[in-house]
C-alpha cells in the first residue's frame, strides 16, 4: 500500500493572490517600516545622539537653563520633550499626521518649528530684537535694583547639528524581522 502527502494548487493560489494584494498595496509593510524608524528616532533622543553623541551645550547655556528653567544638566533636546513628542510614540498615528503613507513612500514628519534648526544646526549671527521683562537685580554690594521692561538688539548663537531624524544601521534588520513576521501571518494557509 502506498501513502502520500498532497496539496492542491488552491492553497498556493491563495498565497499568490495575497502576495499580489500586498504588491498592489504596500501600505501595511511601509507602516511597519516607518514605525521602526519612529522607534529609532526615540532611541536617538534617549542616547543623546547615535551613533555619534551630540555636542554638549556650552557651560553658560547649561547654567542659564538650569537657573532660569530648572532644566537637567546634560539632557539635550529633551528638556520639555516637545520635540521628541512631535514624532509620536509607539507607532501611533497622530491627528496631525505624524506617520503617513503616500504612494510607495512612508513618512515620519516632525512639524515642530525649530526641529530643522536643531537637527541640521545653525551658524547663528542672525539679528533679532529680544524683549526683557521687568526684573530685579542684586548688585555685588547687595543692593536690589529694579530693571524696567525693555527691548534690546541681539544675535542668534550658533547651534551645533544634533541629528535625531535618522535611520541607524541596525534598523534595517528590525524592518526585515517585522515585515517577515507580518508576511508569515498574512501568507499562511491551512493545509487541511
Amino acid at each position: 500500500m502506498t501513502i502520500s502527502l498532497a496539496i492542491d494548487a488552491s492553497g498556493i493560489n491563495k498565497i499568490a493572490e495575497k502576495m499580489a494584494m500586498i504588491n498592489a498595496n504596500p501600505e501595511p509593510l511601509l507602516l511597519i517600516a516607518i514605525q521602526v524608524g519612529q522607534t529609532s528616532v526615540h532611541r536617538n533622543f534617549v542616547a543623546l545622539g547615535r551613533p555619534t553623541p551630540w555636542a554638549p551645550r556650552k557651560p553658560l547655556t547649561e547654567k542659564i537653563l538650569e537657573n532660569r528653567y530648572g532644566y537637567v544638566k546634560g539632557v539635550l533636546l529633551r528638556v520639555t520633550s516637545h520635540l521628541m513628542a512631535a514624532t509620536g510614540l509607539g507607532g501611533q498615528v497622530g491627528a496631525d499626521g505624524v506617520l503617513r503613507v503616500e504612494g510607495n513612500t512612508a513618512y515620519l514628519v516632525n512639524n515642530t518649528p525649530y526641529a530643522a534648526k536643531l537637527h541640521y544646526g545653525d551658524p547663528g549671527g542672525e539679528p533679532y530684537v529680544e524683549t526683557v521683562k521687568q526684573h530685579q537685580r542684586i548688585s555685588p554690594k547687595g543692593n536690589v535694583y529694579t530693571v524696567k521692561a525693555h527691548q534690546r538688539n541681539a544675535i542668534t548663537r550658533p547651534i551645533p547639528p544634533r541629528p535625531f531624524m535618522m535611520w541607524q544601521k541596525e534598523d534595517g534588520e528590525d524592518v526585515a524581522a517585522y515585515c517577515r513576521s507580518y508576511l508569515i501571518k498574512t501568507l499562511s494557509f491551512d493545509t487541511h
